[in-house]
């Protein structure tokens, strides 16, 4: 009996922007992810780079927007949160989807249910971060950590992994060896798209 293999992808946060030439190293690798970008100027003038490197991006929502047009800060009004959403879906319309992260202050504040609905009613996708997987840290490398992932990883798993610009950049060279045994490797939105309800809690 042939052995079946699961499905992977990557999300790629924490990107060096600043940086032209590491960010640039990063996008031309031929692996399949997105790029996650958090609402801010310099994220916004990223996006002609990875247009040009064809690389998807998904917009992180957390407690580190702090810029005055795109803030979602629980001290404004209704209107006002309404305003930096536009704002937001105006500066990163091509973002394939949006993602919230559960753990942060935005997502437990009153304002969440208007941001989630302003969404809605754009048709943007929200997905919510605990239902990524992101790398343990019980291994002090990120090769080992990958590892122990791959391992985890069913014949019928399909998992969509968080993972640094730093993470990334050390287990790369250890997917072709994966891809080769038998593993496949997707874009997210392969993933997300197709089971969006696996991905958002109601």
């Amino acid at each position: 009996i042939k052995r079946q293999y699961g499905t992977a992808s990557f999300l790629v946060k924490d990107l060096p922007l600043s940086d032209e030439e590491i960010l640039n190293s990063i996008l031309a690798t031929p692996e399949l992810y997105y790029c996650v970008l958090i609402p801010c100027e310099e994220s916004k003038k990223s996006l002609s780079l990875l247009a040009k490197a064809s690389k998807r991006y998904a917009l992180l929502l957390n407690d580190n927007i702090t810029e005055l047009n795109f803030t979602l800060s629980d001290k404004l009004s209704e209107n006002r949160i309404k305003k930096s959403i536009k704002e937001i879906v105006g500066a990163f319309y091509s973002a394939a989807f949006f993602i919230i992260d559960v753990q942060s202050d935005l997502f437990e504040s009153n304002n969440f249910k208007i941001i989630e609905s302003e969404l809605k009613k754009r048709g943007i996708l929200l997905v919510h971060s605990s239902s990524l997987s992101v790398l343990a840290s019980s291994n002090v490398n990120a090769e080992d950590n990958f590892q122990n992932f791959m391992q985890t990883l069913q014949s019928k798993d399909e998992k969509v992994l968080l993972v640094s610009a730093d993470e990334f950049s050390s287990i790369i060279n250890l997917i072709p060896a994966y891809r080769k045994i038998g593993f496949k490797f997707i874009y997210p939105g392969d993933i997300i798209i197709k089971n969006p309800s696996d991905l958002k809690q109601n």
